[in-house]
């Protein structure tokens, strides 16, 4: 199968609709979670679902859809018939002439042009001026520092190195790297206490490692750009995993140490924040910010264990669920624009009208022939998605079928390019051919059937190219 720009269209829209299924499914238990559930635990529900949405669900999309349109034949014992033929729903690529068609190719672009303007000029932005911070940045030598550092790195268990960096451009603490953790901290006034939140808030982000989910959201929002539910994910996200890491940061504190976390925040808020991306302090919105103020000065809800393993099955369970669903809808849907683009450039009554091919008869040579796995149902249409694959002047057999009189047999065939040579036609039991040569590189023609008998359909090349044809194969009785 040769993957056309409708199949990639419609794969992305099943993608889209399957994430916006399980986005909805979020949003909508959103108040059930928050008054069930800790922030942690709602943050490793999100996490779970974005690495849901990286892989499977693509993979899985793409085998519905696949399977949805896929062509199975299955051999019973009958003395009427031999065979079984299950046609899926149509693809526009495989249905249609259409599968490259302009439209396509434009909205492909249009999605190449967001993608670079929303994801990579983005992140090269965004690589530029950290660069820059980077190098105005320098490595802390505070003594104070580090040792909070160090009791911090051992409580939380990271094992991974960690870096204090100091800068008097930034306003607000972020935290960056995979595998080297480094935390930028603005050159303020501040008390040990204060600083001991600061990088155990970072330290809490580096914990769950959540730079990697925030630039797996920022990947998402660049590959899916133009789907504004993919935002709503990210706003979200970002609102309770901050809550998650002031959760940790505030576990077994104070009432006067929240009161100074919260006074944190509200100064941080102030600043303006210059990486987008980064994780920090800052919330996204007024809303948030004040949402989280009312979070950090209550305690967090005691977790739940045996509920969030439910929660977090029922999520699984909706995850191939949402798929299933939105594949299918894709599927139908382009099932019937399919349908109707057939019915109105490739319907029989127009290829008979169109019919302008001379039928030449020969008799059957000792010529060498290829057998090719494409069935031909004994009545309907059966799709040729670039199946045959024509090696210079072979010529390709392809099953037998029991025809009456009066039967019709009516290739709509076309090459590769205008200029491609071929021959399509049937073959009777006493070995007679009648054929048809291709006309710009096409075959639109119908052979009317005058005997009851066995016919072999064939397609042979008469050049010393090789062709790929596709296009349709229908019998009318």
């Amino acid at each position: 199968m040769i993957w056309k720009m409708s199949d990639v269209f419609f794969v992305m829209i099943a993608i889209s609709l399957s994430m916006n299924l399980l986005i909805i499914l979020l949003v909508l238990l959103r108040h059930f979670l928050e008054n069930q559930f800790n922030m942690q635990q709602i943050s490793r529900l999100f996490k779970f679902v974005m690495m849901y949405m990286l892989i499977p669900l693509p993979a899985i999309s793409c085998y519905v859809l696949y399977v949805l349109s896929f062509h199975k034949s299955y051999t019973i014992m009958s003395d009427h018939f031999s065979q079984i033929h299950i046609i899926g729903n149509r693809t526009i690529g495989v249905s249609t002439g259409f599968g490259n068609h302009m439209v396509f190719m434009i909205l492909m672009i249009i999605w190449f042009i967001g993608f670079v303007c929303f994801g990579i000029r983005r992140y090269i932005n965004s690589r530029c001026i950290l660069r820059k911070l980077e190098k105005h940045s320098s490595i802390s030598q505070n003594l104070q520092l580090l040792a909070i550092k160090e009791v911090l790195t051992q409580n939380l268990r990271i094992n991974r190195p960690v870096t204090l960096l100091t800068n008097t451009l930034i306003p607000v603490p972020f935290l960056l790297g995979l595998f080297h953790i480094k935390i930028f901290i603005p050159q303020l006034e501040l008390s040990e206490s204060e600083l001991k939140l600061i990088i155990e808030h970072e330290l809490a982000h580096c914990k769950g490692n959540d730079y990697f989910y925030r630039k797996l959201i920022f990947l998402f929002c660049s590959i899916y750009w133009f789907n504004p539910f993919v935002y709503i994910l990210a706003n979200y996200f970002v609102h309770i995993n901050e809550m998650a890491c002031d959760e940790v940061v505030l576990y077994g504190k104070s009432n006067k140490e929240r009161c100074t976390y919260a006074t944190l925040i509200i100064n941080m808020a102030e600043g303006k924040v210059l990486i987008q991306g980064a994780v920090s302090l800052t919330g996204h919105s007024g809303n948030d910010l004040g949402t989280r103020i009312k979070h950090v000065m209550k305690k967090a809800k005691k977790s739940k264990g045996i509920s969030f393993l439910l929660l977090i099955a029922f999520v699984a369970l909706s995850c191939p669920l949402s798929v299933a669903v939105a594949s299918n809808g894709t599927s139908i849907v382009q099932n019937m624009i399919s349908t109707r683009i057939e019915k109105r450039y490739s319907s029989v009554e127009q290829a008979e009208k169109c019919d302008t091919h001379i039928e030449y008869i020969e008799v059957a040579d000792d010529k060498t022939v290829t057998m090719k796995a494409v069935v031909v149902t004994e009545r309907g249409v059966t799709w040729i998605d670039y199946d045959i694959n024509i090696k210079g002047t072979e010529r390709i057999l392809i099953n037998t079928v029991d025809l009456a009189t009066s039967d019709k047999v009516v290739f709509y065939l076309k090459g590769d390019n205008s200029d491609d040579k071929f021959e399509a036609g049937i073959i009777d039991a006493d070995k007679k051919i009648r054929y048809v040569i291709s006309s710009d590189g096409k075959i639109n023609h119908t052979f009317c059937i005058s005997k009851n008998e066995e016919y072999q359909l064939f397609i042979e090349g008469t050049t010393s190219n090789d062709i790929r044809v596709s296009g349709s194969i229908i019998i009318i009785n």
